[in-house]
């Protein structure tokens, strides 16, 4: 009986592979029995080797961003679906895509990875809406103010002189009204 190690084995694998083979040749009446990772052969043996896909580490940086996003495994030679954003933005900025070396791709873009692979979030500034008081008779002025798009903003207090015998009642936009101190979403100028 001869007895094969899991070294032995694995090297008369990667022989087979550099001789484009799926077996090796093993000596005469060698049967092979696994035990505690032992192989005890008594008899003709084939070795036939396992193949299993490569896989690269996918991972995320937040680019300035906060938040993680979890790691994940691209195979080899197949595409992978870049995920949807999962951070937060900076102030100020949005979700614009991914990076991958120096390119920008979508979510829900298709890549091939060929090795560990860092994605790196993109991030643009979001675009600014200017919140203008006007005194609608009254006199005066205030300042404005630039809110990005999408946030939240607190009106002001009114400092502009009421005409005679009015006092202030409150902010119209649109057709809405709201109290001095309101807090509003900014969506368009």
């Amino acid at each position: 009986n001869k007895t094969y190690t899991q070294e032995e084995i694995d090297a008369l694998i990667e022989n087979a592979k550099q001789e484009d083979s799926l077996a090796t040749n093993t000596p005469a009446n060698v049967t092979v029995k696994f035990a505690n990772g032992v192989y005890t052969a008594s008899g003709n043996v084939t070795v036939t080797a396992q193949w299993k896909y490569i896989t690269y580490e996918v991972t995320y940086d937040a680019g300035g961003g906060t938040g993680t996003m979890s790691t994940e495994a691209a195979t080899a030679g197949q595409a992978f679906t870049l995920p949807a954003n999962g951070f937060t933005a900076p102030e100020g900025k949005k979700f614009k895509a991914w990076s991958i070396g120096g390119n920008e791709y979508a979510p829900g873009a298709a890549y091939t990875f060929t090795e560990a692979t860092t994605v790196k979030a993109v991030w643009e500034d979001l675009e600014k809406y200017t919140v203008l008081y006007e005194a609608n008779g009254g006199t005066g002025s205030m300042n404005s103010a630039e809110v990005f798009i999408g946030s939240t903003y607190n009106l002001a207090d009114c400092t502009f002189v009421a005409p005679e015998n009015q006092k202030f009642k409150a902010w119209q936009i649109g057709e809405t009204i709201y109290a001095e101190g309101a807090q509003i979403t900014v969506i368009t100028d």
